[in-house]
């Protein structure tokens, strides 16, 4: 089976972001099955796109780059008219997988996608204006070509088949999975980081984008309080590149962050997160929407409690192993920061087993055999 898979995503940059990070692990998982053959898309070559080897860097017999010899944005502008098909430049396909929502035009392939959230549909508030409508047509017109639609959550997949439900029977659930990278550090490793990054006293965590949708102003607004009534002598640490409604988020942090109570690291390094989350008093995740929600289970794959949303989607990802609350209740998320911080780690072996239920590997297997469906 010939498979061709668009990795553009990875091409040109070294910080990652969850669509990026989903098909840098899928894609290696399915490269180390060493099934079928594949056609690896990274776009149009030149030293800055050449930072995708970094990922793969030995392929398997039978995977191959295919690069594109029109530069992106001719390339671009050529496939709003739908030409040239990916098998102009990859050679025939038996499957054209899209790994982050919108692919190019495939002729003959038989065309998977997978969906990460609807955010832009049930939040279009979230978005520069005209983004979120063009997003909704956009994907409406991908699910129309696609033979089969990869869902990383069955809360994806509910909003996926209530948005359009003529395809509900393309859609299928893989979930996404810690990287093998995610586990419990150890003293030296968490003691080395905390020196370097100058984390000097006991700290709540929040890894992810700086983003209106991640409801960081209460869990900010909950911590002042905290620290203001003089319950908690605990940090807050914030580690994520600033997104849309980020100014909003860091005016909120300014106070505490002159005094001291509040650091914002901006990018966190891959190789530092499992530290980072390691010797976390508490991992907080209080979005108020997700389509999988991947830090928390990081988190927990490192043996960090997490304190997360009560929403369908992070209630399925972590089931019993997180404490929940009312994103929208500051009093609730300050009394459950303090709880948590009383129970000292508490068990953190059922949070490990929990994540170790996830794997990129039993996802590959998974979307493998989607592939074998369509072809």
């Amino acid at each position: 089976m010939r498979i061709g898979i668009d990795v553009r995503c990875l091409a040109g940059s070294t910080r990652l972001g969850g669509g990026s990070q989903y098909t840098r692990h899928l894609v290696a998982a399915l490269l180390r099955m060493d099934c079928g053959e594949y056609r690896l898309f990274p776009g149009y070559r030149r030293l800055r796109n050449e930072s995708v080897f970094r990922y793969f860097p030995e392929l398997p017999a039978g995977a191959a780059w295919t690069w594109s010899p029109i530069p992106g944005r001719l390339l671009d502008q050529a496939w709003r008219f739908g030409w040239p098909p990916m098998e102009w430049i990859t050679g025939p396909l038996d499957v054209f997988f899209e790994p982050d929502f919108f692919p190019p035009p495939v002729k003959f392939a038989a065309l998977v996608t997978t969906v990460h959230d609807l955010s832009f549909k049930r939040c279009p508030g979230w978005f520069p204006p005209g983004v979120a409508e063009k997003r909704g047509r956009m994907l409406g017109g991908v699910l129309d070509q696609a033979r089969a639609v990869i869902a990383v959550s069955r809360f994806t997949a509910e909003e996926i088949v209530d948005c359009w439900p003529q395809h509900a029977g393309k859609v299928r659930v893989i979930h996404e999975a810690p990287g093998p990278e995610f586990r419990v550090p150890t003293p030296r490793e968490t003691a080395a980081l905390r020196q370097r990054l100058c984390l000097d006293a006991p700290y709540y965590l929040y890894v992810g984008a700086l983003e209106a949708r991640k409801n960081i102003q209460n869990l900010i607004g909950a911590f002042m309080r905290l620290r203001q009534g003089g319950k908690t002598d605990t940090g807050l640490v914030l580690a994520g590149m600033p997104g849309l409604g980020a100014d909003g988020i860091l005016a909120a942090a300014s106070k505490g962050i002159g005094l001291g109570w509040i650091r914002w690291l901006g990018y966190a390094e891959p190789q530092d997160l499992p530290a980072l989350y390691g010797s976390a008093r508490v991992v907080c995740y209080l979005s108020w929407y997700e389509g999988f929600g991947l830090p928390p289970l990081e988190a927990m794959a490192c043996g960090a409690p997490v304190l997360a949303s009560r929403i369908p989607v992070l209630q399925e990802v972590l089931g019993p192993h997180a404490v929940y609350v009312n994103p929208a209740d500051q009093g609730e998320i300050a009394s459950a920061l303090v709880d948590l911080e009383s129970r000292e780690r508490g068990d953190a072996s059922s949070r490990l087993a929990w994540a170790g239920r996830y794997s990129w590997d039993t996802a590959a297997r998974e979307t493998f055999r989607v592939f074998s469906e369509v072809a």
